[in-house]
């Protein structure tokens, strides 16, 4: 009888112990599911007349870059959207706009996380803190990449050379969780428009 109720005592101690599981991963889950998150698209855009540092920004299909002008300075732009089902707060993009050449694999991962560091710890630009709502988007400013001499555009139209667009987007959850979105794109090519992965730095945590 003695083993009969010790065999229940444990048996009502593991039961409860996966109950106890079970409400922490259904929680983890929820919370997954309502929590906000964040997306973006970047985009290369020619510096407009009335330019600022503050965000948001709005530009015009005239603004974005198709081809490299000699001289011309751009602005590495990223449209964020909160896809998520609850509001993101403080959020903040962290973001810098480098020229980089010679390209190879090796090379692209190197420029790409060292732009990656040097946009967390050293962000130049001051940045304002947004709230988004649910499926609310905003273009927000990163960084402006010097005029580019003639020189170096022919590196760019063949591909062996670009623009390397880094950071990184946090923000706060309705607990005050914190949360990020890594950025690590590249522009390149005669369509310079389009963008690439980095291969390094694509992270949604």
């Amino acid at each position: 009888a003695k083993l009969g109720r010790r065999q229940a005592v444990i048996e009502a101690a593991a039961n409860t112990e996966q109950a106890r599981r079970t409400l922490e991963l259904s929680t983890k889950a929820a919370r997954s599911e309502y929590r906000p998150w964040i997306i973006f698209v970047p985009a290369l855009e020619y510096m407009p007349n009335n330019f600022t540092n503050d965000t948001p920004l709005a530009f015009s299909a005239d603004d974005v870059v198709k081809t490299i002008i000699p001289g011309k300075s751009v602005i590495g732009s990223l449209s964020i959207t909160n896809i998520g089902r609850s509001p993101a707060r403080q959020v903040v993009v962290h973001a810098i706009l480098r020229y980089t050449e010679n390209f190879t694999v090796e090379q692209i991962l190197r420029s790409g996380e060292r732009a990656f560091q040097e946009a967390i710890t050293k962000d130049p630009v001051p940045r304002h803190p947004l709230t988004l709502a649910p499926q609310e988007a905003r273009t927000t400013f990163s960084d402006v990449a010097p005029p580019i001499p003639a020189v170096k555009i022919p590196p760019i139209t063949k591909g062996i050379g670009g623009f390397i667009l880094a950071g990184e987007i946090t923000y706060l959850d309705g607990d005050n969780d914190s949360h990020s979105t890594e950025v690590c794109v590249l522009f390149t090519g005669e369509k310079i428009n389009l963008f690439a992965q980095c291969g390094v730095r694509s992270d949604m945590k």
